[in-house]
């Protein structure tokens, strides 16, 4: 597709859509990759490798779909990802230590997560409309699948990563003069 194309109807819209999708999973899954090699809670990481793995799965399919729609592979960079991530960035390097950063980090891939969620649910319904049921049906599972890792990442949150950061394991002892 085109990236000065006029959209001139919701199928335009929703080929738009699928482009930047594509775009936004690989930001996302580079990201990925390179924070679950970092060090940090064991359970985060192994969390952080499943969605990788999800991700993964979603850009074979918005692959499938891009060609089945002739929608060709033009970049198409998500603003949004990218800004989320270069946010991320400037937060994680501020983190003196890596309880702390672990908990940043959890945020920041929840708050990607819950773009994708909208943005994949405005797509399913664009989808809907168009009566393309197959893509409809994609973008349905993307969201419950993403919905499901949220739920995932709240619950490592609130029962384990987050306790860590209140009072970081790897503060020094601190002598109170």
């Amino acid at each position: 597709m085109d990236t000065h194309k006029p959209l001139l109807c919701l199928k335009n819209v929703l080929d738009n859509f699928i482009s930047k999708f594509l775009s936004a999973e690989t930001e996302i899954k580079d990201v990925l990759y390179r924070y679950a090699s970092m060090d940090m809670y064991q359970s985060l990481s192994l969390l952080l490798l499943d969605y990788r793995d999800l991700v993964e799965k979603h850009i074979y399919k918005l692959n499938n779909i891009a060609a089945s729609e002739k929608i060709s592979s033009v970049a198409m960079a998500s603003s949004v990802i990218g800004a989320m991530i270069n946010e991320n960035e400037e937060t994680l390097n501020k983190c003196k230590y890596q309880e702390v950063k672990d908990a940043c980090f959890l945020a920041a891939i929840q708050n990607m997560i819950h773009f994708k969620i909208s943005s994949y649910g405005t797509a399913c319904t664009y989808a809907n409309a168009l009566e393309m049921e197959g893509i409809a049906a994609f973008f349905h599972q993307a969201v419950k699948d993403e919905k499901y890792f949220d739920e995932r990442l709240t619950h490592l949150a609130k029962h384990e990563v987050y306790n860590y950061a209140i009072e970081p394991l790897s503060q020094p002892d601190q002598i109170i003069l």
